[in-house]
């Protein structure tokens, strides 16, 4: 066993401190208008923490501990995350809608009853401070679509910040970091199940799309993949009520898990599948109880519909659908190509589910396919969806999924112009060209299977 240099040292410290004052600059001294100086400060990110990642994985070879790689890894990921513990999202307006529903739950209000337009002639208006999140909504015509689960963190935030934005944030803020850490250990572990490299899990700890959208910009997918790698533990562990409890967990944090019914079904076999997805049926249905009302499914699902039929963003399979729409009949089909789109996805989805009947099929790879078809034949996939991808990469030998985490931020061109929203498609295509290819190349399309 060779002794660890101390010039290894020293470059694991500069990478770790460039990484670090790069990340405090994104969190705290840019905003989602300049793009030129944000994309400059993410390739820095990139370079160093791919630079950390490989000179603590170059630590293993030397020493040989895996338990010191284990505690660098976490403590820098960590430190990485914390460092952004104060910050106001730079990339993303969705905080506001999180903290709307919080507070209309914590002034006794069901926030899936009312659309924020319907609150602007309220004498409430102005005594739950809407006002200041009113004016940045981006959906101030729709009906909330996060479910229960989110709906408590939310409501927790308000409730121990009495209404300041800034400590609400906090507390979203501390929910996620605290979902992230849980998921690192679960990682952990499921690598050891799947018999995969201990430093695959640097692949999701110290990815910059990770840290900027999950910690940073305070999307929910963090509490969601915790809840998934669980049912997936539960699932390689035989634990099944757990299975039941943290698959619908993760479905009532967000919607994406249900996803997953077939594919689970297929695994556990017919009657224990059966039984256990029934059960996870009961739990997902009795958490939308305290929030019921007779109009809340068709509430809920007008706006989720929405997703399908209005909106369009950094979509690969649909913008190519959609030209040909707009050469054959003249206009946006997104209506017709949304649910048709939406009905072959479908149609994959089992297709992959079936394969699970093949217990050598390891079920993250089949999960990563799933997804990735889904997000192929997607409407709208913004950069912080790809989290999901990352995951179960991390649990796979492809890493396709990584050159996407790098190429997806080239989409906040199209939020340069704060007065026009432009979507820039040549990047688009650079995008998905770029994945494209490097997928190619993990298949063995050019050179046979990579090793």
């Amino acid at each position: 066993m060779q002794k660890i240099s101390i010039n290894l040292y020293f470059n694991l410290l500069i990478a770790f401190f460039t990484a670090l004052i790069a990340y405090f600059i994104a969190a705290y001294l840019l905003i989602r208008s300049e793009f030129v100086a944000y994309l400059s400060i993410w390739l820095l990110i990139w370079l160093s923490s791919v630079g950390l990642a490989y000179l603590l994985i170059k630590k293993i070879a030397f020493t040989g501990k895996k338990n010191n790689f284990i505690a660098l890894l976490f403590t820098a990921g960590l430190l990485f995350r914390l460092i952004g513990l104060l910050s106001i999202p730079a990339l993303s307006d969705d905080y506001f809608r999180f903290i709307w529903d919080g507070r209309l739950g914590v002034a006794g209000f069901n926030p899936f009853d009312t659309r924020p337009e319907e609150w602007l002639n309220s004498p409430l208006f102005t005594q739950l401070k809407l006002g200041e999140l009113y004016q940045h909504l981006n959906s101030p015509r729709y009906y909330s679509v996060y479910p229960p689960l989110s709906q408590v963190w939310f409501y927790m935030s308000t409730y121990f910040a009495h209404q300041e934005l800034n400590t609400e944030l906090f507390f979203l803020r501390l929910f996620i970091i605290g979902a992230e850490i849980g998921s690192f250990y679960l990682l952990l572990k499921l690598l050891v199940i799947y018999q995969r490299p201990i430093y695959y899990a640097a692949f999701y700890w110290l990815n910059p799309l990770i840290i900027i959208e999950l910690s940073y910009n305070l999307h929910f997918e963090a509490v969601q993949i915790f809840f998934l790698l669980l049912t997936l533990y539960a699932v390689e562990t035989q634990k099944y009520k757990l299975v039941a409890l943290a698959l619908a967990a993760a479905a009532v944090a967000k919607l994406l898990p249900l996803i997953f019914v077939p594919l689970l079904w297929c695994r556990l076999g017919l009657w224990r599948g059966f039984w256990v997805l029934a059960a996870t049926f009961c739990i997902f249905v009795g958490s939308f109880l305290p929030f019921f009302s007779l109009a809340l499914i068709e509430k809920i699902g007008s706006s989720v519909g929405l997703y399908f039929k209005n909106f369009e963003f950094n979509a690969s399979i649909y913008y190519l659908t959609r030209q040909v729409g707009f050469w054959v009949y003249g206009n946006n089909q997104i209506a017709v190509l949304g649910r048709t789109l939406s009905l072959i996805a479908l149609f994959f989805v089992f297709y992959i589910a079936k394969k699970a009947e093949d217990k050598s099929t390891k079920l993250p790879e089949l999960m990563l396919a799933t997804l990735t078809v889904y997000y192929l034949l997607a409407t709208t996939v913004h950069p912080w969806y790809i989290s999901n991808l990352l995951i179960f990469a991390a649990l796979t030998s492809y890493r396709y999924v990584l050159i996407w985490s790098f190429f997806i931020f080239l989409t906040y061109k199209s939020y340069e112009n704060v007065n026009l929203y432009e979507e820039n498609l040549y990047l688009v295509a650079i995008e998905y060209l770029a994945v494209g290819l490097y997928f190619c190349y993990e298949k063995g399309c050019f050179f046979g299977k990579k090793a």
